[in-house]
């Protein structure tokens, strides 16, 4: 029995050099799985509409819209610069902001930027626009916006939520108003007129006008 182990083992060796092999190892593979990248969805935030304003009577809005409704969030716009309200920009058929309308949130005097905020559960919100009355007759006035993202906003940032990330519908990124002028225009006529004397009775020149609304300087 010996005998036909050496040869078998001979036969191997001879032929095949197989005795002389290592033997096979398996190497052990475990498979990894990579993970992929969790990227926030944002929102999308639009300009969906708007409604003109009439001075004493109307307040107008531009509404803004986002396509899911998912916690609080803060949007920001910017004014035409025409609607800036600075004291020393005067922009004929345009109205300033602060003078015509009522200051937007984050906005004050000499600037021109604001934001909306997106409560949990709400899909629109709506940017209210507070036509100021006044005495003058400027006729009826524009204003614009334009939406802007956060990098872009540097105004007061009082009452703005914590989240303000969202990127914006090109197809409706600005919106237009227009505020409509109510004051009814004065007319003043002399009635009578009476020559002074010196020494004696005062001349005078009395005025009169159709409406007494508004106090009127001649």
């Amino acid at each position: 029995m010996s005998g036909k182990k050496t040869f078998l083992n001979w036969l191997i060796t001879k032929f095949f050099g197989l005795a002389k092999m290592k033997p096979f190892h398996f190497r052990r593979r475990s498979l990894h799985i990579e993970a992929l990248e969790v990227r926030e969805m944002l929102s999308v935030v639009g300009v969906h509409s708007s409604q003109d304003a009439i001075e004493s009577d109307q307040a107008g809005y531009v509404r803004f819209v986002r396509d899911d409704n998912q916690g609080d969030l803060t949007a920001f716009y910017q004014l035409d610069y025409r609607n800036s309200g600075c004291y020393y920009d005067t922009y004929s058929g345009w109205a300033a902001n602060g003078k015509d309308f009522s200051y937007l949130p984050g906005s004050s005097s000499g600037y021109y930027q604001g934001f909306v905020i997106f409560n949990d559960g709400e899909y629109y919100t709506d940017l209210v626009i507070n036509a100021l009355a006044d005495a003058s007759i400027e006729g009826d006035e524009r204003l614009e916006l334009t939406l802007i993202m956060e990098n872009s906003y540097w105004c007061d940032r009082t009452g703005i939520s914590p989240n303000t990330s969202y990127t914006i519908d090109a197809s409706s990124l600005a919106a237009s108003l227009t505020i409509f002028d109510t004051t009814i225009p004065t007319t003043v006529w002399i009635t009578e007129t009476q020559d002074g004397q010196e020494g004696g009775n005062s001349g005078f020149v009395k005025l009169q006008r159709d409406n007494f609304e508004t106090e009127l300087i001649v």
